[in-house]
């Protein structure tokens, strides 16, 4: 009898897994970065990533075109964007953030803190990081250049999520936002889905046709990514 349910309960996790698969698969980020369930799921950056596209996905019924990892020149190498969106009112850039812990910063500090409690055989410590905020504007000021349009309405997301705690009073400015994931989708209604039409249908597209190559690097130029930022490990261009 034990054995039984043991296999059923197999069968039932299969299923549900099978299932998950079809529909992610399905996606535009699962379409877009190639990356399988399991790797989403299990690589934070990327689940970070999926969980804004999952609460903004709605907006692409409504026009809306969304890339992901778009790498971009900077200087000597080059500065990746976690998700990228255009919309009717405008471009819309997102550094995701999955961090957990309590985060402490400020909008004009260069650098914040992540602090972790102790854990189970982990003693508690603390992680400097790069101001978001400043990473997210230098992404807006390359996205720019690379487009050759300084006139474009752009807007910086900072985007953490909802396993962590702001301990800090931001006060960032528009059109710079800092939210949890799962503040994401009133603080874009609140603050955008009634905003002008800033960008057509065709002017959309032709941006889309623009960008979409650069989220379509290779393995080698994303390692070669990697090796620049490890070659400026000041952290002042991280991303």
């Amino acid at each position: 009898m034990y054995k039984g349910w043991i296999a059923i309960s197999i069968v039932v996790v299969v299923a549900a897994y099978c299932i998950a698969d079809f529909i992610y698969k399905r996606t535009t980020y699962a379409h877009i970065t190639h990356i399988s369930l399991l790797q989403m799921l299990f690589d934070a950056g990327n689940r970070g990533e999926f969980n804004i596209f999952q609460e903004l996905s709605f907006l692409e019924k409504k026009g809306g075109r969304f890339l992901f990892n778009v790498y971009l020149p900077y200087k000597d190498g080059t500065t990746e964007i976690d998700v990228l969106l255009l919309y009717s009112s405008g471009v819309y850039v997102f550094e995701s953030k999955n961090y957990s812990g309590w985060i402490f910063g400020s909008a004009d500090s260069r650098m914040w803190t992540q602090s972790l409690p102790q854990g189970k055989g982990r003693s508690s410590h603390k992680e400097k990081f790069l101001n978001p905020i400043f990473q997210n504007a230098l992404h807006l000021r390359q996205l720019k250049t690379f487009c050759e349009s300084d006139d474009l309405s752009c807007y910086s997301f900072v985007v953490f999520s909802d396993g962590c705690t702001l301990k800090s009073q931001i006060d960032a400015v528009p059109p710079v936002y800092v939210c949890h994931t799962g503040e994401l989708v009133d603080v874009f209604i609140r603050t955008h889905q009634a905003s002008t039409v800033h960008l057509t249908e065709e002017r959309i597209q032709t941006l889309y046709d623009l960008l979409y190559p650069r989220s379509q690097c290779t393995e080698q130029e994303k390692q070669m990514h990697i090796d620049f930022l490890n070659q400026r490990h000041s952290g002042h261009d991280s991303k």
